[in-house]
């Protein structure tokens, strides 16, 4: 074989290496794209959701029994709930309730809890396909909990 003839083959291989390399770069920066896009929709389904959730807490403490009632003020049911249990000296205790509370209801529990509960923040968690919502920015806080 002649070196003309390697030297089209070797250019003939180059060029698609390179058109591979290409196609790589391209589909990565695609999928990125569009992933970025989908996460885009996601939060604005979580800030819709969020914006049509409110909840309400009234509570009283026990030696160790923190009685919660749960009211649902929004349009949408609450699937689970963050609560974050504050004591005397600032010390927090997380603690999530699976608690299925529907739009317009009322529902109570009881938390265990060590030592006395100055403050309560309650988080309301949705559920819906699968996706959890975290709605922060509805957190209601229960202040000075009276023993009951």
């Amino acid at each position: 074989m002649s070196k003309r003839g390697v030297a089209i083959w070797l250019s003939w291989v180059l060029l698609i290496a390179f058109m591979v390399l290409l196609s790589t770069f391209m589909y990565n920066w695609i999928t990125g794209y569009t992933e970025s896009s989908a996460e885009r929709i996601k939060t604005t389904y979580a800030e819709e959701s969020c914006s049509r959730t409110a909840i309400e807490i009234a509570g009283c403490q026990k030696a160790e029994i923190l009685n919660i009632t749960i009211s649902n003020k929004g349009n949408l049911r609450v699937d689970q709930v963050i609560f974050r249990l504050y004591d005397l000296y600032d010390n927090i205790e997380s603690k999530e309730k699976d608690i299925l509370v529907k739009a317009g209801k009322t529902k109570e529990l009881e938390l265990l809890k060590q030592g006395v509960i100055q403050r309560l923040e309650s988080i309301p968690v949705l559920i819906k396909d699968g996706k959890r919502t975290v709605c922060r920015d509805k957190m209601h806080t229960l202040e000075n909990i009276t023993s009951c």
